[in-house]
């Protein structure tokens, strides 16, 4: 299970990665170096660990709420609202986001 995990996480890292450059290449922009691009992957390991922790307090309010009325057992409480969270993560188009933006 972990080695397929880490062959997911690798793939995935060179699939962006790939996609980033060939991006950046079909823009025609030339730049003068290449510290932006350095910081990329920093900006995205800081707001993928904040989704990673605020994930917890999500968890956990709406887990206490279907283990104290005893609609699930807790593990399976845990276990079903991190596989939603992730799918929520995994699917979401951003969509309420960019209309409460445009809203403002």
């Amino acid at each position: 299970m972990a080695i397929a995990f880490l062959v997911l996480l690798v793939g995935g890292i060179l699939f962006t990665g790939y996609h980033l450059y060939a991006d950046i290449q079909s823009a025609h922009v030339e730049t003068a170096t290449w510290i932006p691009s350095l910081f990329l992957p920093l900006a995205l390991f800081i707001a993928l660990g904040f989704e990673f922790v605020n994930g917890f307090h999500d968890t956990a309010n709406a887990v206490a709420t279907v283990i104290y009325t005893h609609s699930l057992p807790p593990v399976a409480a845990v276990i079903w609202s991190g596989c939603w969270n992730f799918l929520g993560v995994l699917f979401s188009t951003g969509l309420v986001a960019r209309r409460s933006a445009s809203s403002i």
